[in-house]
């Protein structure tokens, strides 16, 4: 098998999305024990009813999601790190002793968006303010930011 192949293969390991037809009630909270590098990849909760009617725009911001989450994979070199992506409206970040509770927003310009967190930091958040596919840029960046992994940083 060949090195790209192996790669996505792992990469649909490392990134898995919960079932799209859960409801709000089972979207709820996650909690997280950061234990090392962390990319959390989260995404508004939604009903059954909400994706039938949607117009594929769920979809399409989901596969957005996951092709920032891909593409920092690929930049930071696969190293060991815990790569999530989430349908909730609340992540707790647990290290240690000191918890971090986030609410996210349901206004579209803050509920979508990525979670950067490593033990000892502060973590941060980068939002889809342009829409899921703007964190195909800011995703990486952030990486390179957050984590110092250059092969990440992107000219403008």
């Amino acid at each position: 098998m060949n090195k790209l192949a192996v790669f996505w293969l792992l990469l649909a390991v490392l990134v898995p999305i919960r079932p799209l037809a859960q409801t709000r009630t089972e979207q709820g909270a996650v909690t997280v024990d950061v234990k090392g590098p962390l990319i959390l990849g989260f995404f508004p909760p939604f009903t059954k009813a909400e994706e039938q009617l949607d117009d594929g725009g769920i979809n399409e911001g989901l596969a957005h999601l996951r092709f920032a989450l891909e593409d920092i994979a690929k930049c930071y070199d696969n190293k060991a790190a815990t790569y999530r992506l989430e349908v909730t409206k609340f992540v707790t970040l647990r290290q240690g002793r000191t918890i971090r509770r986030i609410a996210l927003s349901r206004d579209w310009e803050h509920a979508v968006g990525i979670i950067f967190a490593t033990p000892g930091r502060q973590h941060r958040i980068v939002f889809a303010e342009a829409g899921p596919s703007s964190l195909i840029v800011i995703g990486p960046s952030t990486a390179a930011e957050y984590f110092g992994a250059q092969t990440c940083r992107r000219e403008p």
